[in-house]
């Protein structure tokens, strides 16, 4: 018998809750466009990109005028068993009745259907969708550690409910409009117009079914966690504003940039190479100049350019360099995803990484450009310019020498938002050179900005993994040193070149900019070094560009003996009996220890410090001090032997649904784990916890959350509205679980346009 409408079973170490599901099938031209001369759909970012939502994102799909319902699927778990309706039919008021009592409805990825739901079916009279009425199954997946995909996540789980092949085929047929051909004129196909378009329906039913048996397979997410989730899609829904008339011109500027270094490879290469993208081409044409490269990204080529290459050969890859700004790329996004009321909505996604934190949709505002290139400013009419560019102030043709050269930062991006925005692209590269398209992508952050009559309030924490590790390791010293001045990169920088802590703060009190050691010496090595990174960690952060090899491990040798309490959270399962005696006994300790005995001893939990390992089922557990658990699936133990000791040990893998190709096959594999990456995990985690007590907090007191970036919270409020000390107060009210923890916020800022300091 089927289960009814608030009925649980057992899932994962909790419960999951039965509720009513839908599932909506649309029409939309969102995304794509029209090429009469072609007579073919496009798509909206030029002739070969992905069409459709992809590039558009859920919320600008859903306003687009061409979007309408094909049908809906529901059940609302009453023994009345599935529906579907379409739009010849008499409104769905059982539905409505449902809504309209309180009922919650559970759908995967939610957001969409709350999107189709609210400007597509209320046109057709529909009552409101209340956002907090919904549930969201792909939501419970990925807190569970599976994939969010549900075609993925079913056959994971053992749900083989999911045709994946009949839906790509009959979403393009009838879902997506139609290149016509020269027997077949239609521009798109309505389900109805065929007898096989039955098969769309049965998709849309099937969907339901599947995505109710995901969600049983998963547990519901926590009281604390579900609040997350409630503020995560109320976040989504209203959206972050952006500056589309700055959008728009400097986009403009950025294709003519696009275009000009293209046609200066054309003719560098005497036509081999038609432009920067063309990958295989240049490196044919490079090769023959005995320049050979494998990869062409960003740190391939400064590789290159480093060396001694023929001059031709340095002009094509500079070319290449300046056109290849991930950061100007975003402009595609701003443009695409921007609602026709100004703001950017649905751009995060919860829970996509595996320690809970979120990722950014289309924007991507987790891997924004943080900084331009060192700027002068004019001491003629106070514009600025990229150091080295001119000796005199280009802008107002007056031959006065330039101002003092000083790091990227916030006037200057508001003057090359201002100037790029009134100026066409001669002027602006004459303004700006081959350094147009590195200060394009600087100015992405700024493009965000706050609605009219509204200011942005934003700060961030200090350093939260840096604390949240020494509080998890119990490192005393850093603890006082993050309940004091917090300078830990100031204080890493010091012991390792020798330069004295106080020399490092003052030259930053005296000349506004970082000591130069900050960040190889300092900032570097903490971010290297406390996850267990070895020689490897280090140059992957740039070490090599500072210090030799052997330099490099001596400093971590030195960083790991000024922090044994961190390397004894790592863990692992021999022990020296001594310092220096080489002699080692078998012990489990730490992190790695206490998840091998948790897959040892299944049933039993296992605690270092704040973290808790257990097993229970296929899944090992991380639990957190907030009481919310990490999941590692299906985890294994396999005896290997050490190479250098020859001591045999175990080593730890688990499932995991892998996103980055840099880590291995891009899907659901097995990857092998370690104390390092179990104390990253649960560091990052608790820090991300953290964030999300901060974000509640400033909600509950009417910041109102536009944005958010791993250790950053954005809020709009009216002018009058709160302050930056408020702000950072509401911020570092800390959870039961973190009393006493040194969390600071600070640097905090207000004002129009966003930015990072």
């Amino acid at each position: 018998m089927s289960l009814l409408a608030g009925q649980q079973v057992s899932a994962g170490l909790s419960l999951a809750t039965v509720l009513p599901d839908l599932d909506f099938e649309t029409y939309s031209e969102a995304g794509t466009v029209w090429r009469e001369d072609t007579r073919k759909w496009v798509s909206i970012s030029g002739p070969g990109k992905t069409k459709g939502i992809s590039q558009v994102g859920a919320a600008v799909y859903a306003m687009h005028d061409s979007t309408e319902i094909l049908c809906l699927a529901y059940d609302l778990k009453n023994r009345g068993g599935k529906q579907l309706w379409v739009p010849e039919m008499d409104p769905p008021t059982d539905l409505f009745d449902h809504l309209a009592q309180g009922g919650l409805l559970e759908a995967h990825n939610s957001m969409f259907e709350y999107l189709i739901w609210t400007y597509v079916a209320t046109r057709l009279g529909w009552p409101a969708l209340p956002l907090n009425q919904l549930r969201c199954s792909a939501a419970k997946a990925r807190a569970f550690s599976l994939p969010g995909a549900l075609g993925k996540v079913s056959e994971i789980v053992g749900v083989a409910l999911k045709d994946s092949a009949t839906g790509r085929r009959v979403i393009t047929r009838y879902c997506c409009p139609r290149n016509p051909t020269k027997n077949d004129p239609r521009l798109r196909v309505l389900p109805t117009d065929e007898l096989q378009g039955v098969d769309l329906f049965n998709y849309c039913l099937q969907d339901i079914e599947a995505e109710s048996s995901v969600s049983l397979a998963c547990p519901d997410l926590s009281e604390s966690e579900l609040k997350v989730w409630l503020l995560d899609q109320k976040i989504n829904a209203r959206g972050i504003a952006i500056d589309v008339n700055a959008v728009s011109r400097i986009n403009s500027i950025f294709r003519s940039a696009l275009e000009y270094h293209d046609s200066c490879i054309y003719a560098l290469t005497q036509g081999a190479v038609a432009g920067a993208t063309k990958v295989t081409d240049m490196k044919k044409w490079l090769a023959i100049q005995n320049v050979h490269m494998e990869d062409m990204d960003e740190e391939a080529v400064d590789k290159v350019l480093e060396l001694q290459i023929p001059d031709s050969a340095r002009a094509v890859l500079s070319g290449r360099k300046a056109a290849a700004g991930a950061g100007a790329k975003k402009l595609t996004a701003l443009t695409n995803r921007t609602c026709p009321d100004g703001r950017m909505r649905d751009a995060f996604n919860y829970y996509r990484a595996h320690t809970g934190r979120w990722s950014s949709e289309g924007l991507q505002l987790q891997n924004m450009k943080a900084s331009g290139p060192d700027m002068r400013k004019s001491s003629c009419c106070g514009h600025y310019f990229p150091d080295g560019i001119r000796s005199h102030c280009a802008y107002c043709t007056i031959g006065d020498p330039l101002g003092e050269k000083g790091e990227w930062g916030l006037a200057a991006m508001e003057d090359a938002i201002e100037v790029m925005s009134a100026r066409t692209f001669d002027d602006v590269y004459d303004l700006y050179g081959d350094e147009l398209i590195n200060i394009i992508g600087a100015c992405i952050r700024g493009l965000i900005v706050a609605a009219p009559g509204k200011k942005l309030v934003c700060s961030d924490y200090t350093a939260i993994e840096a604390v949240v590790l020494a509080v998890l390791a119990n490192c005393l010293w850093r603890i006082e040193l993050f309940s004091t001045h917090g300078k830990i990169y100031e204080k890493t920088a010091s012991d390792i070149t020798g330069v004295p802590f106080q020399e490092i703060l003052d030259y930053k009190e005296r000349t506004g900019s970082s000591h130069p050691h900050r960040k190889p010496f300092g900032k570097v090595p903490e971010l290297a070094s406390g996850y267990q990174g070895w020689i490897g960690a280090w140059k992957a952060f740039g070490a090599d560009k500072h210090m030799d090899e052997d330099t490099i491990k001596k400093s971590i040798l030195a960083w790991r003996e000024a922090s044994p309490e961190i390397v004894e959270l790592w863990g692992g399962q021999w022990k020296e009996e001594a310092p220096g005696t080489w002699k080692f006994f078998h012990q489990y300790y730490g992190l790695e220890g206490m998840a091998i005995q948790a897959c040892l001893n299944p049933g039993h939990w296992y605690t270092y410090g704040h973290i808790s390992y257990g097993v229970s089922g296929a899944v090992l557990y991380c639990r957190l001090p907030s009481g919310r658990c990490l999941s590692y699936h299906q985890p294994q133990l396999q005896e290997v032997e050490d190479r250098r000791s020859g001591r045999k040990q175990w080593q730890l893998s688990h499932m995991i649904q892998n996103s980055n190709p840099k880590k291995g096959r891009i899907g659901w594999i097995r990857v092998t784990t370690y104390g390092g990456m179990l104390t990253e995990n649960a560091t990052q985690a608790v820090a991300r916890d953290l964030l999300a007590h901060g974000m509640l907090n400033l909600e509950a007191a009417g910041y109102t959350i536009v944005g958010h970036v791993h250790d950053e919270i954005i809020a709009e409020v009216d002018p009058d509205f709160g302050s930056v000390e408020e702000f950072e107060t509401l911020m570092t009210t800390l959870p039961d679980w973190a009393q006493g923890w040194p969390i600071k916020a600070d640097g905090g800022w207000e004002g129009q346009r966003y930015r990072k300091d």
